[in-house]
């Protein structure tokens, strides 16, 4: 289910620049694909406003809070 939640994930915008409140994320997901590729990105939550980041790029998504809140219900079924 996280797996399914986490890829469902879609931008509503786009910011230049990343917002604050990725400089202290909320959750960091590093995946690792092709035997040798990784990919790392940020998620920040600041009220109301969700923000995802690649570490290699300088803007950032914003996301829908509820399904941000979806995925997190579904890491904490994980544990």
């Amino acid at each position: 289910d996280f797996i399914s939640k986490l890829t469902a994930l879609r931008a509503q915008s786009f910011a230049a620049a990343a917002p604050a409140s990725l400089s202290s994320p909320a959750l960091t997901v590093n995946t690792r694909y092709d035997d040798s590729k990784t990919e790392t990105v940020r998620f920040g939550r600041s009220d109301a406003d969700v923000s995802a980041a690649r570490a290699d790029e300088p803007g950032a998504a914003m996301l829908e809070a509820a399904s941000f809140d979806d995925l997190l219900k579904a890491l904490d079924a994980l544990k």
